[in-house]
């Protein structure tokens, strides 16, 4: 019937710890193997800036390797035989666990999460996560020893960009709370009494209809973007020729220095543009791009988008941007020239340079001031 009917123990105050704390919850009869395997990552660099809570169940797996290694650690304490979990969650900065009923309960302590599906029943929607401010889920694939150590990684750059995830989580579309027992009850019984729900929370309209606006991505657009990116059409355009690695793409975002823009038009997303400074033989040029959101992208929406990108002026200290176009690709190859673009053969000494430098396949390269 939805989380507006979801029986969690009676929400905590806030009571944070100062230094970044990580719960870990696998569930009653989890593996702990994969709790100790992504702390053992941060043992050499970050072990004095972050506790470890593991919770463990009564059933949970090898639990003797981690009670060993946690005794010759400060900053890591094992809880056992404690059934008031929302007041650890109240004291924590972030959540890795299991996506079971730790959903309802770690999103009502408005605590950021890193979710994995590690059972059939526990399969759930991006889509709802999102409603709720909850960005990271993850299959079980993901647990993994490869994907380890870029878990941890993952951890450590949500530490450094808390505040922003968090504020996802405080103003979320859809509000969790612990009512859900009162609300059974009221539909059972038919109480007259109503339970005050303040679930949903009605976001203001900042588009106007009809019109384009192309903004600056933000965290929201994190999944988006990867769904995006990884459509069909864009795959067959770009060099790459894999859809990208969801764990990839989000260390990739906390971590590069690209500015993304979205053209929106009656509320929905059509195309990504982006840019980012790259330095060529000490001179600065600006690598732009883009790849469609939606089926409903037209040329007239992308001309308009590449104009804009076209007409902007961030940065003052560059000798020039680039583009490139895959050979087949030819009505890119029209719109780039009617835009102001010029061909640079690939006999010239900055087309090398840039081949040299980045590293993709023979192609068009193009160039304007």
């Amino acid at each position: 019937m939805g989380p507006r009917y979801s029986i969690i123990s009676k929400i905590v105050k806030k009571n944070k710890y100062k230094k970044f704390t990580v719960v870990f919850n696998f569930g009653g009869s989890g593996n702990l193997i994969y709790v100790y395997k992504i702390i053992k990552h941060f043992e050499d660099y970050f072990k004095f800036f972050i506790n470890f809570k593991i919770i463990v169940g009564p059933f949970s797996k090898n639990k003797g390797l981690l009670c060993r290694f946690a005794n010759k650690k400060k900053n890591i304490s094992l809880i056992e035989n404690n059934y008031n979990l929302a007041k650890i969650y109240s004291k924590s900065h972030l959540f890795v666990g299991a996506v079971g009923t730790a959903l309802y309960e770690v999103t009502a302590q408005k605590l950021p999460a890193i979710f994995f599906q590690i059972s059939k029943n526990q399969e759930t929607s991006l889509e709802s996560l999102e409603k709720m401010g909850q960005r990271f889920y993850f299959e079980s694939k993901y647990l993994l020893d490869k994907n380890l150590k870029k878990i941890s990684q993952l951890i450590f750059l949500i530490k450094k960009n808390y505040f922003t995830i968090l504020a996802y989580i405080e103003n979320s579309k859809l509000k969790i709370d612990d009512k859900g027992a009162e609300r059974i009850i009221y539909e059972i019984l038919g109480n007259k009494k109503k339970i005050k729900n303040n679930l949903l929370k009605k976001k203001k309209n900042f588009l106007l209809s009809d019109k384009y606006r192309i903004i600056k991505c933000g965290f929201e657009d994190i999944n988006y973007y990867l769904d995006s990116r990884n459509r069909v059409e864009n795959i067959n355009q770009s060099f790459k020729k894999r859809a990208i690695d969801k764990l990839d793409h989000y260390l990739w975002w906390f971590k590069n220095n690209t500015y993304s823009f979205k053209l929106i038009k009656n509320k929905a997303i059509l195309i990504y543009l982006y840019h980012r400074k790259i330095t060529i033989n000490n001179k600065f040029f600006l690598l732009s791009g883009w790849f469609t959101a939606s089926n409903k992208c037209s040329i007239h929406d992308l001309m308009y988008a590449l104009n804009w990108q076209r007409k902007m002026n961030l940065e003052k200290k560059i000798d020039g941007w680039i583009s490139f176009v895959k050979k087949n690709n030819r009505l890119a190859q029209q719109y780039s020239k009617r835009l102001g673009w010029k061909e640079v053969n690939n006999s010239d000494f900055l087309a090398k340079q840039i081949y040299k430098k980045l590293k993709i396949p023979k192609c068009i390269i193009y160039i304007r001031s």
